[in-house]
């Protein structure tokens, strides 16, 4: 390895020393060893000093961010409140909702619908569009401590969870950092139950729901919670905010047990920051606040301990960073490098001026401040071969897959089409 000019052994001062004992008029040594000893030595120990920092700067182990975020789904009894790595997506889903019958029949007496419980439907993207556009209505019953009551329910698209998806996104632009598109198809697939309408139930509380899903019945999954690996914390300036070089910005240093070396961070709170860095020990945000401050946090943890086998985990860490690419083939070349090999394969791709049909859905809708032309004239296909994939996951791979590569194509609407 190449040594360092500014080795800690070499010892200027003595050097300098040594060379002016050279000099033979007395006079002249002396003028040369003030200059010496108020000058150059000082001058060089600081740039020896900046140096030394600047090396230990570049050689230190700083994490390399990732921030990738993983989804998935747990039953609520599988749910493992020590695992800081995976958590409820909202952390109220951990207790089951308690319903009173009272409370039941205000709502249905002024005709406002009373949530019950989220379900999960087994089923592909065009059933779960079907059952949306329906409108039906569900029989069922409920149970009370006085007995068994008829129901009718109606059920909508859960949407708070990827209004979870859509803040995240907030987090990373306000953060500076590049967003990938996040792979969650259970929150694609989930439904709110609401109760319409009741029999005169008797009793204090609702014990138990019991619905009818009649041809889906046999799709639907109960008692389910979205679990990620992102935890909202709190930590605080450690030390006193150090000044930046700009005199504008200040640097916060976090110390402490809420630093993990193999997690991520980022800031949630409405500052204007500068940016974000951390090393094994410490992390450090440079932003326009000059005192210590209380900081809120999202954490991003990795190497997750799986909650509930039955269901499968998803991640965007097949997402490559997205640069320009101008032909088919490395175009195929990056689909098929996501890490989804086995699930499925791009085969080919075509621009047509219209489809019949269109099944695969945007990830990202909730960017509305993207820099493209939304008459789109031309659709980019992306025909995609099935892999190993389950089949009520394909178009949800093809909908990541064309979300994705929309943000390289903002000209065209880009669609995934399964070729058989």
């Amino acid at each position: 390895m190449k040594k360092s000019f500014f080795e800690d052994k070499f010892d200027y001062s003595t050097y300098i020393k040594e060379r002016l004992m050279e000099v033979d008029d007395l006079e002249k040594r002396r003028e040369l060893n003030d200059v010496m000893t108020n000058v150059l030595i000082p001058f060089y120990e600081d740039i020896k000093s900046s140096y030394n920092r600047l090396e230990q700067k570049i050689g230190s182990p700083e994490k390399k961010h990732n921030y990738e975020i993983i989804t998935g789904l747990s039953h609520r009894n599988r749910i493992d409140g020590d695992n800081d790595r995976l958590t409820p997506m909202i952390k109220g889903d951990i207790n089951s909702r308690c319903i009173s019958v009272k409370e039941m029949m205000e709502k249905v007496d002024k005709g406002m619908p009373l949530f019950v419980y989220s379900i999960v439907v087994n089923a592909d993207y065009r059933m779960i569009q079907q059952m949306a556009k329906e409108n039906r209505q569900y029989s069922g019953f409920i149970v009370t401590d006085k007995g068994q009551y008829q129901i009718k329910c109606i059920i909508q698209k859960t949407k708070r969870y990827l209004d979870l998806i859509e803040q995240l996104y907030k987090v990373f632009t306000s953060n500076h950092i590049e967003w990938k598109t996040v792979f969650a198809p259970y929150l694609y697939k989930m439904f709110d139950v609401y109760i319409i309408s009741a029999q005169n139930p008797q009793g204090g509380k609702i014990e138990q729901v019991y619905l009818d899903f009649e041809e889906y019945a046999e799709l639907i999954e109960y008692d389910c919670v979205p679990i990620w690996n992102v935890r909202d914390i709190k930590s605080r300036t450690s030390i006193f905010p150090e000044a930046c070089k700009d005199g504008i910005h200040y640097l916060h240093t976090i110390y402490g047990s809420n630093i993990d070396c193999d997690k991520d961070y980022l800031v949630c709170d409405d500052v204007d920051l500068w940016n974000i860095s951390k090393t094994e020990d410490k992390l450090q945000i440079r932003c326009k606040k000059n005192e210590p401050t209380s900081w809120r946090l999202k954490e991003i943890s990795y190497n997750p301990k799986i909650m509930d086998e039955e269901f499968e985990m998803f991640s965007n860490s097949m997402t490559s960073v997205i640069k320009p690419i101008r032909t088919k083939a490395y175009l195929k070349y990056i689909v098929n490098s996501m890490n989804i090999g086995n699930e499925m394969i791009l085969d080919d791709v075509r621009v047509v001026d219209d489809v019949d049909e269109i099944y695969t859905y945007s990830m990202n809708s909730f960017i509305t401040d993207e820099i493209r032309n939304w008459n789109h004239e031309h659709y980019l296909i992306l025909e995609l071969k099935k892999g190993q994939v389950d089949k009520k996951f394909i178009i949800d791979y093809m909908s990541y897959i064309s979300s994705n590569i929309s943000f390289i194509y903002p000209e065209f609407k880009c669609i995934g089409v399964l070729k058989e």
